[in-house]
């Protein structure tokens, strides 16, 4: 081969290299695939200063030792956290894996990153544990830099209040609405959510294929449970006819609805008005009774035919002993007023009547103008409506918060350790 033959093909062997996509390309940028679930030695950090570059831009500048010292609180917490949920014996149910010591004597985090783009196969577990170890650094990064958390007190006084003043209590009973009012509906219970802990929201977002803070939608929320499935219905109703929840600010990809399907509903309401005007039913006790037969008799359809619109019907459409709930995601606008602005506004004012002239001045050069006096943004809530057979069944069957805890902390566990072996 010539000179020029031979230089020809190392421009082509140099151009179709330039063409490679690495992992997290193909993955995560064309795939939609989470960077939590892609394989090992696809960080553009192959050496010390790559590490640097990456880190810089991924958002944190090692040169400040305010922010390095952050980035490595964050790696030792990661490994304390898969120590406790992951692996024996902080979990007794966890994973008969140790983490190598090495990684306890780590005082630079650029060799974490280092660590998970080596390939060879003697360094096949330092690998592994380093790309876990990064899962979970980068999991706890989004939570603490989700700047709901700064403001959390606010949103949550502010998205319960607008609940808790159609929330009333007489002689040991629960009302949604003026109990005097013809559109009150008696609860079993109303509940608020309390604060998610810290470790909590981590397995969550470890959890979620999504896997970034703004996800949790459920920080904040409430929970009403009824006497009766037609009261879930009653209260949805009342939410919206009292612009308590604005069907525009829900969120279309969070709601779940396993307590009735809307077109069969609209059927059966349909039929229940015409039995009315034609004086059939004379009670409230027998429209819902019929709405509810007739919902039944539907379900009972589908279960024997699967046929027609019925194939397309949601599952578990109000059956008597199965899991029944409506749950959204709704957004509240939150009006945050900036304690500081006051503050320095007051401030101003003392020095400008400061009998000091040199204070004077500078309370005159003080501009306040870009100070935010108000912050306005969109925060999102929970809502979950169910009767109370199905609030008993989540309390000790198999929906229970601790059964869904333990199932969590699994798939959890496996995205993050599952391409390492038990010893």
């Amino acid at each position: 081969m010539d000179e020029e033959a031979s230089n020809q093909k190392n421009l082509l062997e140099t151009y179709v290299s330039s063409l490679r996509l690495s992992r997290d390309v193909l993955d995560v940028m064309l795939r939609g695939k989470s960077a939590i679930d892609t394989r090992g030695g696809a960080l553009p950090t192959k050496s010390l200063d790559a590490a640097s570059r990456f880190i810089g831009a991924y958002g944190y500048n090692l040169e400040d030792p305010i922010q390095a010292a952050e980035v490595l609180g964050v790696y030792h917490e990661a490994i304390r956290f898969i120590q406790k949920y992951f692996l024996r014996p902080g979990n007794p149910e966890g994973l008969e894996l140790h983490i190598p010591p090495q990684f306890f004597e780590l005082d630079d985090v650029r060799k974490l990153f280092v660590f998970s783009t080596e390939r060879q196969i003697e360094f096949g577990t330092r690998t592994h544990w380093a790309c876990s170890i990064i899962r979970v650094m980068h999991t706890i990064v989004h939570l603490d830099k989700d700047f709901r958390e700064d403001y959390f007190p606010t949103i949550q006084t502010q998205v319960f209040d607008r609940f808790y003043k159609e929330i009333h209590n007489l002689q040991d009973r629960i009302f949604l609405g003026d109990p005097k009012s013809s559109t009150h509906i008696e609860l079993k219970y109303f509940q608020t959510k309390p604060r998610k802990e810290r470790e909590s929201k981590i397995l969550k977002l470890l959890h979620k294929a999504e896997n970034v803070a703004e996800d949790i939608y459920d920080q904040v929320g409430v929970r009403f449970v009824t006497h009766s499935r037609m009261d879930c219905l009653r209260v949805l109703k009342f939410l919206r006819d009292h612009n308590i929840v604005v069907p525009a600010n829900i969120k279309p990809s969070r709601s779940r609805n396993s307590l009735v399907d809307p077109f069969l509903y609209r059927r059966a309401w349909r039929e229940a008005r015409s039995s009315v005007q034609r004086g059939e039913l004379s009670s409230v006790a027998q429209i819902d009774s019929f709405i509810e037969t007739r919902l039944l008799e539907e379900q009972s359809k589908k279960l024997a035919t699967k046929e027609g619109k019925v194939a397309r019907e949601p599952r578990n459409l109000f059956t008597a002993d199965s899991y029944t709930a409506i749950q959204f995601t709704s957004r509240q606008l939150i009006k945050y007023r900036n304690p500081v602005y006051e503050d320095v506004k007051k401030l101003k004012l003392k020095l400008r009547e400061s009998e000091n002239a040199e204070l004077r001045k500078h309370g005159e050069r003080l501009d306040i103008s870009s100070l935010a006096k108000e912050q306005l943004f969109f925060s999102p809530y929970e809502v979950q409506i169910m009767d109370a057979q199905a609030y008993e069944d989540s309390m000790s069957g198999s929906a229970a918060h601790s059964t869904y805890k333990a199932a969590q902390v699994q798939v959890a566990a496996m995205r993050v350790l599952g391409h390492l072996k038990p010893a």
